[in-house]
């Protein structure tokens, strides 16, 4: 049987849809990467806000009972603004990191788009290889019954020959 010329063409585009899936594993795999940055950075910030609120509480229930001094209040105060200074560094790196984790998924949508196509030129060359071999499998039928007729057509030349060679002999 004749060899598929188109076989390293097939080749190819297996390969390029394992590379394919390879990057698209990898965009995942940075997609997981970011998501989790993006979870700490809020948790961080949730602490953040939670410390500075129990201050709060604790500095108007000191308040309340006049129990703080004014270097207390000072040190309260100067507590806040450095407390909502990191809050708002914190939320800044939140805000880039929403935007790492939006180029992360538009990546991973890209390389879905890119298996999507690889996998179907993969699948056009096979159809085209089984279609091939569709072929090359009727020909070899036809020439096998071709000699099959040439076989009986001789068997039968023969036995002719062999009849009128006898009736002749008569």
């Amino acid at each position: 049987m004749t060899r598929y010329r188109l076989e390293p063409v097939l080749v190819q585009k297996q390969r390029l849809l394992e590379d394919a899936q390879l990057a698209l594993a990898e965009a995942q795999r940075q997609l997981r990467v970011e998501r989790e940055t993006l979870e700490q950075l809020e948790r961080q910030k949730q602490t953040l806000v939670g410390q500075l609120e129990r201050a709060r509480i604790r500095f108007a229930q000191l308040m309340s009972q006049g129990a703080l001094s004014p270097g207390e209040m000072a040190a309260h105060e100067n507590f806040s603004l450095s407390m909502g200074i990191r809050i708002d560094e914190v939320q800044e790196k939140i805000s880039s990191q929403r935007r790492a984790v939006e180029r992360a998924e538009q990546q991973v949508s890209s390389r879905k788009a890119d298996v999507r196509v690889a996998m179907t030129e993969k699948d056009k060359m096979e159809k085209h290889k089984a279609l091939w071999e569709e072929a090359q499998r009727r020909e070899q039928e036809h020439q096998e019954q071709v000699e099959l007729d040439d076989i009986a057509t001789s068997q039968f030349v023969r036995v002719a020959l062999e009849s009128v060679e006898q009736s002749g002999e008569e």
